[in-house]
């Protein structure tokens, strides 16, 4: 977790690292910790939102439930004051290695210990290919 105190680019862009780190290591509780207790997440945006820690701990639990796995792919990360946004895509894949890419653009808003207070994640139907097992 970056150290507390006023957010700045290098910190903010640290917990994006963070967050990235947290999915391709299924780390849920590296996950959780960078979450503010009280937090607003939309998944995809749209989607009834998921408040506070407890409902994103919910989440992970959720899709980690069965055989998939998730690794995310950074294409950008874009940071600007408390903000930064994230492009990526999420390769999901099964155990034969088929699957999809699930293109993302996820916007974060930090609070002053550097733990995301909001985020919103942008993709629709568009944004998945099937990827065949090899």
């Amino acid at each position: 977790m970056p150290d507390v105190g006023q957010p700045d680019e290098d910190r903010i862009r640290a917990a994006v690292d963070a967050y990235v780190e947290a999915w391709r290591s299924d780390d849920r509780e590296a996950l959780l910790a960078l979450w503010a207790e009280e937090c607003h997440w939309e998944d995809p945006v749209g989607s009834d939102p998921m408040l506070g820690r407890q409902a994103v701990a919910e989440f992970w639990d959720k899709i980690h439930g069965g055989p998939m796995r998730l690794r995310p792919e950074i294409d950008r990360v874009i940071v600007r004051g408390n903000e930064a946004m994230l492009n990526f895509v999420m390769q999901v894949r099964g155990p034969d290695g088929g699957g999809m890419n699930l293109f993302v653009s996820e916007h974060f808003v930090f609070d002053d210990e550097c733990r995301i207070v909001r985020a919103r994640a942008f993709w629709d139907d568009a944004c998945r290919t099937l990827v065949p097992a090899p």
